[in-house]
């Protein structure tokens, strides 16, 4: 070919001096990694890829597209791999013969994946593009190039559109390329991938190191995850022993695990469960296996040594399993572990999900939805209100509200004073949860900076009135008004004492208010006040008001039971008639 660097032809040839050629390019650049090659070729060795996917780590101010016609091997190779935000990976799919490629593809966690449909061959009547970021049509060009119809391109381009998936036609190709153009249905299509605006969005406070000092919130946050974590496991794993799912565990899920300590020493999530677990002196009917994921390698790498630290008490106890962490984005891995559950016919669950994510784009409704669609799943995530409110007038933030919110009523805020917009967000996505994740119970939590400035929500989600019960009692903890709300002037150590707004007294008032002159059990006065107001302790209440003259009625009292009392969820209780002042 008339260059040194090009003696051998075709021939693989490894150019090792070449690799930290990008570190020196301080532009920002798009660059295609091994046009004339193939960087996953069964001849190139595993230390020579993990030195480019090295490099293309440290250039993060570039963006590396890879393309492969082995995305076998990829899956092969993924865990043992760095996949950095900026290197995208795509596969070749001529035809509907290399259609299994697409799914290869979709099992490695490239934050953007893409299919090069580049010559298109034939028709391709089922394109996966569900899990795809991006999709390239074109046809071959040159001497001998075989004709490409317009019915194969519109098949792939109605895909697509189907499922809002950016599509780019390249060419109509053919032996004078620039002559047939470039034109579909009397247009252009250059489309691309989103995920660039979406990932300044989603990580666009993750400028951080590896460890970072903690925030008094971010202790707020965590005490209520033990709380209810301390409460929980043993029932979880009581079903998981007792499921006819066929699991005989419970799963933990820390989607944003980061590196399992803070740069004073203090605990991470990851710990902070996993001590839960190890500490609880109740023995477990059924074990719990912790999972751990992280988008970043390098808090993955201090997880891991965290966790090393871990080894004896976990390989001793019956009580725990917990998994190599993972490195990759959320959003990828728990689809491919549902993807694996549902193909093997096998019920997920029980599980807790914990989705302490960056931002506000990364956990999509539809994840949430896939988790929620089992009864015994839990999910606990964050929704950072600061950075919505920042970015919600930017146009081209928008598809990360759309994909949290799973549709377009978000926009309703966009012209709201701050304090109207807020609250409009929350009870927008609350709604949205119940509706489109099929989220039966929720309860939010929310976190104020040292000048009340908002910050983000904690929201729970859950099929189980119990799991209900026992997280607003962990968030009664951290805030012991009923507001459910934690500010950073706030000791998270020094809790203040109970708000007469919210007393037991309050409760027993609002009871006899709201539920007057009904008969319900106590079992329905349980689920009234854990889903339709602060408190959780009805039992008290009831008893307040059972002690009043011409109070709350007992019907058919129990044998033996004690006025004030209440032990099992059947007794009858009848409310006195509304009182006119």
């Amino acid at each position: 070919m008339g260059q040194e660097r090009y003696r051998n032809a075709f021939k693989l040839t490894l150019h090792p001096d070449l690799l930290d050629a990008p570190l020196g390019w301080k532009k920002p650049r798009v660059i295609f990694v091994n046009s004339m090659s193939d960087l996953f070729h069964r001849d190139v060795p595993f230390g020579f890829i993990e030195q480019c996917f090295r490099v293309m780590e440290q250039a993060h101010w570039h963006t590396f597209q890879v393309l492969t016609k082995r995305p076998e091997r990829v899956a092969k190779l993924a865990m043992d791999l760095p996949w950095p935000r900026n290197v995208w990976l795509g596969t070749s799919v001529e035809n509907a013969d290399y259609v299994w490629r697409v799914h290869e593809l979709t099992k490695v966690p490239a934050s953007i994946r893409f299919l090069s449909v580049e010559p298109l061959l034939g028709p391709i009547a089922e394109l996966p593009v569900e899990r795809i970021d991006w999709v390239i049509v074109g046809g071959e060009s040159g001497p001998g190039a075989r004709a490409m119809s317009e019915d194969w391109v519109r098949q792939i381009h109605d895909q697509c559109v189907a499922h809002n998936v950016p599509f780019f036609f390249k060419q109509w190709g053919g032996i004078n390329k620039k002559q047939a153009g470039r034109l579909f249905d009397n247009r252009t299509w250059d489309e691309m991938p989103r995920l660039l605006t979406l990932g300044k969005v989603v990580h666009m406070k993750d400028s951080l190191g590896t460890v970072w000092p903690i925030e008094p919130h971010t202790q707020a946050k965590h005490a209520i995850l033990g709380y209810y974590l301390n409460a929980w496991m043993p029932i979880l794993s009581h079903q998981a022993r007792t499921a006819k799912s066929g699991t005989s565990e419970i799963l933990f899920i820390d989607g944003f695990a980061g590196p399992g300590e803070y740069q004073g020493g203090e605990k991470g999530s990851p710990v902070i469960a996993l001590e839960a677990a190890l500490g609880h002196t109740r023995p477990f009917p059924a074990p719990v296996r912790f999972l751990f994921v992280e988008g970043r390698s390098d808090r993955v790498q201090r997880l891991r040594d965290v966790l090393e630290r871990y080894r004896s008490p976990i390989e001793q106890s019956d009580k725990v399993r917990v998994d190599k962490p993972r490195h990759g984005e959320c959003d990828t891995i728990l689809a491919e572990i549902l993807d694996e559950h549902e193909k093997g016919g096998v019920r997920f669950g029980p599980a807790l999900a914990f989705l302490d994510q960056f931002g506000y784009g990364a956990v999509s409704m539809k994840l949430v939805r896939r988790l929620l669609q089992y009864p015994s799943c839990e999910v606990f995530l964050y929704l950072d209100y600061k950075d919505m409110n920042r970015w919600i007038t930017d146009p081209d933030k928008a598809i990360c509200f759309t994909r949290t919110f799973g549709g377009e009523e978000w926009r309703g805020a966009i012209s709201m004073p701050e304090r109207i917009r807020r609250q409009f967000l929350l009870q927008s996505y609350v709604t949205a949860l119940r509706a489109r994740a099929n989220a039966k119970y929720v309860q939010s939590f929310a976190m104020f900076d040292k000048s009340g400035t908002p910050l983000y929500w904690l929201i729970f989600c859950t099929g189980n009135l119990r799991g209900l019960e026992e997280m607003k009692r962990a968030m009664w903890r951290v805030d012991k008004t009923g507001s459910f709300r934690f500010s950073d002037q706030d000791n998270p150590e020094q809790i203040p004492l109970l708000d007469v707004s919210f007393s037991q007294e309050w409760l027993a008032e609002q009871l006899e208010i709201r539920l007057a002159d009904r008969t319900m059990s106590v079992g329905e006065v349980k689920e009234f006040v854990l889903t339709e107001t602060p408190c959780y302790l009805y039992k008290e209440a009831l008893a307040i008001l059972e002690r009043k003259t011409d109070g709350m009625q007992v019907q058919e009292t129990p044998l033996g039971r004690r006025r004030g009392a209440f032990p099992n969820e059947d007794i009858i209780v009848k409310f006195p008639p509304c009182r006119l002042f």
